[in-house]
């Protein structure tokens, strides 16, 4: 989204805030399916909660205020997307390790 030619500081941040918001609707559907897991059938460990729920939505929560900033004309600076995009690539990175090795193990 970020090389359309022609494209401002202004149309990004609108376009960053569409898309962290239906990233945060996506984590509240996420909370509500791990929360009847946890009730329903296994307990889940603090670390599930942080690399699923509150690590991802810390770091759309950071692209939501970048994209709000671009949006208002605020003199922010762009490493502030740079920070938000590394911490999903992270996030993401464990998650798949994580799920890699759970099927490696299952029997």
């Amino acid at each position: 989204m970020g090389v359309i030619p022609g494209q401002t500081f202004v149309t990004f941040g609108y376009v960053l805030g569409g898309l962290t918001f239906f990233d945060l609707v996506r984590m509240v559907q996420v909370a509500r399916g791990m929360t009847e897991h946890h009730r329903t059938r296994e307990r889940l460990e603090a670390s599930d909660w942080g690399w699923y729920v509150i690590y991802p939505a810390l770091a759309t929560t950071i692209l939501a205020a970048t994209g709000l900033s671009f949006a208002m004309g605020w003199g922010v600076p762009p490493a502030f997307l740079a920070v938000g995009l590394i911490a999903h690539l992270v996030v993401g990175v464990h998650n798949a390790w994580e799920l890699a090795d759970w099927l490696a193990t299952r029997q």
